[in-house]
C-alpha cells in the first residue's frame, strides 16, 4: 500500500444562502450553492510505525495555524476519522501501522471559509487513498454528514466528484443534503476574498436571525437564474451580532458598490471580480483602500473555483 499521500483542502463560499425557521427537530432548513476555492489548506497522512494500527496523530502547522486550532477529538479532522463506521475502523485497524497527519494551513479559522469541515473530508479522502479503497456514499457520507452541513458538501466535492469534476453544489434539507453539481456560467469566474481581523460566532448570528420574523425558505429546487442573483439569508443577522463589521460592509460597499457579500456565517466577505477588470489589480485596489480606512486584514485571497482533478 502507499506509505503517503497528500490532499488539497479546498476553501468555500455560498453563493446562495437561504435560511428558514427554526424547525421542531431542532435545526433551521438551509437551500445552499456552495462554490469551492482555489484557496487550499494541503493535508499529508502518512504511515507512521511509531503508531499502533487504527490510530492517528495530528500537527498543525502553516501561515494560518493558530492557537484556536485544537489537535485532539475537537478537531473536526480527528472527528471525521472517528465518527466513522465500524466496518471502516476495522479497515483502519488492518493497516500495519498508524498515521500522522500534517495540516499545513492556509485557510484561516473561524472565518466562515470551511477550512475546518473541508479537512475533515479531506483526511477521510486522504485514507481512502491509502487504503485504494471503493468511494461508495454509504461508507463515508453519513460519518460527514453528523460533522455538519459542510463537511457534507466537501465530502462529495473531494471523494465523489471525480466524474463530475463541478466545484460547486446545491445542498439542501439543513444543508447537508447533497442535490446536483453546479457549473458557474462564467469559465473565467474570478473571486477576491477578504477576512477583516475580526471573529464572528455562528451560534450569536443564528441567535440574531431567531429574533426576526421569518418566512419559509422557498423551494428545493436550483434555478439556473440564481448565479445572477446572490444573497445570504444571514448577512444582516452577522451584522447584528457582531457589529464591527458594519463598517467592514460600509468600507467594502464605497470601495466597490454591489459587490461583497459575507461567504457565511463567518466574517469574511467574497466578490466576483467584473470582467471589465484585471483580477489580482481590482482585489489589491480594494485592499489598499481598506487600509487605508484603517481597516486590518487577517487574510486575503483571490483567484478561481476549485477544481478536483486540478
Amino acid at each position: 500500500m502507499k506509505q503517503a499521500i497528500v490532499v488539497r483542502s479546498p476553501a468555500k463560499v455560498n453563493w446562495i444562502l437561504r435560511v428558514g425557521p427554526l424547525r421542531e427537530d431542532g435545526y433551521h432548513g438551509v437551500h445552499t450553492a456552495l462554490l469551492a476555492l482555489d484557496w487550499c489548506d494541503e493535508l499529508e497522512v502518512r504511515l507512521d510505525a511509531s503508531l499502533p494500527p487504527g490510530q492517528g496523530v495530528l500537527h498543525v502547522e502553516g501561515p494560518a495555524a493558530s492557537a484556536d486550532i485544537p489537535t485532539d477529538e475537537r478537531n473536526l479532522i480527528v472527528r471525521a476519522w472517528l465518527a466513522l463506521p465500524e466496518p471502516m475502523q476495522e479497515r483502519l485497524r488492518a493497516w500495519p501501522s498508524g498515521w500522522q497527519v500534517r495540516l499545513h494551513k492556509r485557510i484561516p479559522s473561524q472565518a466562515g471559509l470551511g477550512g475546518g469541515s473541508s479537512n475533515a473530508a479531506a483526511v477521510l479522502a486522504a485514507l481512502w487513498a491509502l487504503g485504494d479503497w471503493p468511494r461508495e456514499r454509504s461508507l463515508w457520507e453519513p460519518s460527514l454528514m453528523a460533522l455538519g452541513s459542510d463537511c457534507a458538501f466537501f465530502g462529495h466535492l473531494l471523494l465523489a466528484s471525480q466524474e463530475a469534476g463541478a466545484p460547486a453544489a446545491w445542498m439542501i434539507d439543513r444543508g447537508q443534503r447533497w442535490v446536483q453539481w453546479l457549473q458557474p456560467e462564467r469559465d473565467d469566474l474570478h473571486l477576491s476574498v477578504i477576512t477583516p481581523d475580526v471573529t464572528c460566532a455562528t451560534g450569536a448570528v443564528y441567535s440574531a436571525f431567531d429574533r426576526g420574523a421569518r418566512a419559509p425558505i422557498g423551494s428545493e429546487r436550483w434555478q439556473a437564474e440564481d448565479w445572477q442573483r446572490r444573497e445570504n439569508a444571514l448577512q444582516e443577522a452577522a451584522l447584528a451580532s457582531q457589529p464591527e463589521l458594519v463598517r467592514w460592509a460600509q468600507w467594502l460597499q464605497d470601495l466597490a458598490p454591489g459587490a461583497y457579500q459575507l461567504a457565511g456565517s463567518g466574517s469574511s466577505f467574497y466578490a466576483p471580480v467584473p470582467t471589465s477588470q484585471d483580477p489580482e489589480r481590482w482585489h489589491h485596489r480594494v485592499l489598499e483602500g481598506l487600509r487605508a480606512a484603517g481597516g486590518s486584514v487577517r487574510a486575503a485571497w483571490w483567484g478561481q473555483p476549485f477544481r478536483a482533478t486540478s
